[in-house]
């Protein structure tokens, strides 16, 4: 019986012409059918001839496989080796023109290279902007998926690192950003910055980190700066020569020797190459809400000058700051005076002046009893206790970590004070001239205040008693 080919009938013997090699040399196509229909099942023949073939068949998959791997890799390592091989001096006179075609500016590339660690990189590093006004450490542009296949369109994650730029050169870069002519440049929606300071004549500003927005044609829309923790933001939108400010805070704290803790600030301004002008700042301080304005100054050192005011405040939170034993506690209204100043932006805060003039209603003074003293008409130092009043009013100055109050008046039911106090270095000191009514007659005072502020001493230094049609008696 013929089977396929002629050569079929030389041998019987299938270790010699197995169907499984006949099919694997010439391709055959039905022999394993009809051997399997020649063969019966109980045959031993036809188990042994599936073995035999399904062998040959790994032996072919697996060299293929292997040589399917070894392209793979070849491929891999020619990708891999591509950039290695650019020729980027020749993209770097390219991307000269480009850069400062787009900036309006001479731009000058130090050096282009590429690196895979920690992941696929071209980084352009040590980068100058026309004569100084601003240089660049590098700017990196990851090799993703995403900027391999928009490479022609944008590109994604680009970041600019340690750069400073001169405040001429920040204050016109939305005029520097020209637009993306009809859209063959590549388009950037935004690039991070990292380590950026804005040197002004005598200080910079910085480093910070943010993001720089462009609009659809290229052009300059936005910078947002966050703090490191996320906490604060400032958004800063061209507007002719000037710029747009917006800043916000969520639990920012005064710097300085009194931390004073804003629940949340916001700040709308206008900026320009003076400084910036706050004319609307509102926020909450204390569980309460305030109002404000403020001017910042930065061409000759740094200052603030601003006012802020408030009403219905808890005061004991504020005067908890400077002793947690001595104290007031009452509803607040306030108007305060600021001004702040310093030789660069991060000590802005370092010389604090502060006038505040204050009015206190239905609280009371913790650690210091003034009607004890007239009680006791003895002269004796006393110490603790509390004042109760129905208002208590003044004015506020705070100079570098000093502290005067002056203008003091306390009214508690038939007792009266009027006097000034002042509190340096957690010592403090002051003198109220204090009125006790007792029915017809009245009780004069001088109470002297002196010692620590977590422990004052108070005591009468001279006491004397009014009555109708009477001279004064002297007591003490």
């Amino acid at each position: 019986m013929k089977v396929g080919s002629p050569t079929w009938t030389r041998t019987r013997d299938l270790r010699i012409n197995s169907p499984s090699l006949y099919r694997l040399s010439y391709q055959g196509t039905e022999e394993l059918r009809i051997l399997e229909r020649v063969f019966p099942r109980v045959n031993p023949f036809r188990n042994r001839i599936r073995t035999i073939y399904s062998f040959h068949a790994n032996v072919v998959t697996m060299h293929t496989l292997k040589r399917l791997i070894l392209w793979t890799f070849i491929l891999a390592a020619l990708l891999g080796a591509t950039p290695l091989l650019l020729p980027y001096q020749h993209w770097q006179k390219l991307l000269e023109a480009k850069l400062s075609q787009r900036l309006d500016t001479p731009v000058r590339i130090g050096n282009i290279s590429f690196s895979y660690m920690p992941k696929p990189t071209f980084t352009l590093s040590d980068l100058r902007l026309g004569n100084d006004a601003a240089s660049i450490g590098s700017v990196t542009i990851p090799v993703s998926i995403t900027n391999v296949t928009r490479f022609r369109h944008e590109l994604s994650d680009v970041s600019i690192n340690d750069a400073i730029l001169s405040s001429e050169f920040a204050l016109a870069l939305p005029q520097h950003l020209k637009p993306n002519p009809g859209g063959r440049d590549v388009h950037f929606s935004s690039i991070r910055m990292e380590n950026v300071s804005i040197q002004f004549r005598k200080r910079a500003l910085g480093p910070m980190s943010g993001v720089l927005k462009l609009n659809p044609d290229g052009t300059f829309d936005q910078v947002v700066i966050r703090d490191t923790n996320g906490r604060s933001e400032l958004n800063i939108k061209p507007s002719g020569k000037r710029f747009v400010i917006t800043a916000n805070s969520d639990n920012w704290i005064l710097p300085g020797k009194y931390h004073v803790l804003f629940d949340s600030i916001t700040a709308h301004g206008i900026a320009d190459e003076n400084g910036v002008l706050f004319d609307d700042i509102h926020g909450v301080v204390f569980s309460s809400a305030f109002i404000g304005q403020a001017q910042l100054f930065w061409n000759n050192g740094w200052k603030i000058d601003g006012s802020l005011e408030t009403k219905g405040m808890q005061s004991e939170p504020l005067t908890k700051l400077f002793s947690p034993v001595t104290h007031t506690a009452g509803r607040m209204s306030a108007t305060a005076l600021i001004s702040f100043s310093g030789d660069s932006y991060d000590t802005l805060f370092s010389n604090q002046a502060i006038r505040m003039k204050f009015s206190m209603s239905d609280g009371h003074l913790s650690n210091m009893d003034l009607v004890a003293p007239i009680r006791s008409q003895t002269g004796a130092i006393q110490r603790g206790g509390i004042t109760r009043f129905e208002l208590l009013s003044g004015e506020l100055l705070w100079l570098d970590g000093r502290i005067t109050l002056k203008g003091l008046s306390l009214t508690s039911g038939k007792f009266s004070a009027n006097g000034s106090v002042h509190i340096t270095n957690d010592a403090i000191e002051g003198r109220l001239d204090s009125r006790l009514q007792a029915g017809i007659q009245s009780i004069q005072s001088n109470l002297s205040i002196n010692g620590k502020l977590e422990s004052p001493e108070i005591r009468s230094v001279g006491t004397a008693r009014f009555g109708p049609h009477t001279e004064a008696e002297r007591i003490n």
